[in-house]
């Protein structure tokens, strides 16, 4: 079945504008999550039209990447892989970026082993390092496009001066969605530089789900019960339980539509050249994801969600799992 796809860049090739988040195959922090139905889900997705996969070497230390490359045995060309480096551990699990040309050939010849592949189609810069030159780190980065072990290269949680300098570079990555605007005009702007937007944190962790009220229905070792999850604390909660409310409005609208569909439309409907990555750890919470695709959300609709959403709140940083 044919799912809605955006532009990669300036190149030839098309990315389904939902993308399958795999952080939860890591199998860490994510709450409960039985890792052989979500590699049922990752198939049904290809089924479904679904054709980007996003992972991280640092995502169960590797574990993601193994049972990704796993769930994509025999339908590895019609998935569009991609994964992140330049997150590392420090033996007391304390973690630290590197950029450095070394570290990505060590970085990409562990990662196509795990995802058992020989090339990866957009390899991520996961967090800037701050020491390697971006000349340096790009320009190593276009050599291994010259050797085939890459498609593409992208940039996450960083800013780019001038991206057009750089072939093989085609999209970068921020969180966005209802409770994170902070930066929307930058990746405007990014977007009219050429680049897709790749957003993470598309449902603010679950919260744009309306499944959650308070904390209390967390494991105790579920990452959204941290601090730095400002989505699920402090004045965030109930700014975003606001929103959530207003999704739930929404969605009345729209016969059958979930809280989470309506919060994905708009978000689809906010920015054309773009895929939106979305954690997902069952075939059900795959059906419903893909739902977005059967319906528009009104020019009402939208409007009444960017107001709603419109209020600055701090930026909600990724983390990266230091276990399996």
């Amino acid at each position: 079945m044919v799912f809605p796809l955006s532009p990669l860049g300036r190149s030839d090739l098309r990315i389904s504008r939902i993308g399958f988040g795999a952080a939860q195959l890591g199998g860490h922090a994510w709450g409960k999550v039985d890792q052989l139905e979500t590699s049922r889900a990752v198939r049904l997705a290809i089924d479904e039209g679904i054709n980007m996969f996003d992972t991280a070497d640092c995502y169960g230390l590797g574990r993601s990447e193994e049972l990704l490359g796993i769930a994509l045995a025999g339908v590895r060309e019609q998935a569009f892989i991609a994964t992140k480096f330049g997150v590392r551990f420090r033996n007391d699990k304390t973690v630290f970026y590197d950029n450095h040309p070394d570290w990505i050939d060590q970085s990409l010849e562990a990662s196509l082993r795990r995802l058992d592949t020989d090339h990866i189609d957009l390899f991520q810069v996961h967090y800037w390092d701050g020491a390697t030159p971006q000349d340096l780190l790009f320009g190593h980065l276009e050599l291994k496009r010259d050797q085939g072990k890459i498609g593409y290269y992208g940039v996450t949680n960083m800013r780019v001066e001038n991206p057009g300098r750089w072939p093989g570079l085609v999209s970068f990555s921020f969180e966005f969605s209802l409770a994170e605007r902070k930066i929307e005009e930058e990746i405007s702007r990014s977007i009219e530089d050429g680049l897709t937007f790749i957003g993470y944190g598309s449902l603010a962790q679950g919260l744009l789900s309306g499944k959650y009220k308070d904390l209390s229905n967390f494991e105790k070792d579920d990452r959204r019960l941290r601090e730095s999850s400002r989505n699920f604390h402090g004045n965030q909660l109930p700014k975003n339980l606001k929103i959530v409310e207003e999704v739930k409005k929404a969605s009345k609208h729209y016969p059958g539509a979930t809280v989470s569909q309506v919060a994905l439309a708009w978000l689809l409907r906010r920015f054309d050249r773009s895929s939106a990555l979305v954690g997902i750890k069952t075939r059900r919470q795959l059906s419903e994801i893909v739902g977005v695709r059967d319906f528009t959300l009104s020019d009402e609709d939208f409007y009444r969600l960017e107001k709603i959403s419109s209020l600055d709140k701090p930026v909600l940083e990724e983390t990266c799992s230091s276990s399996v």
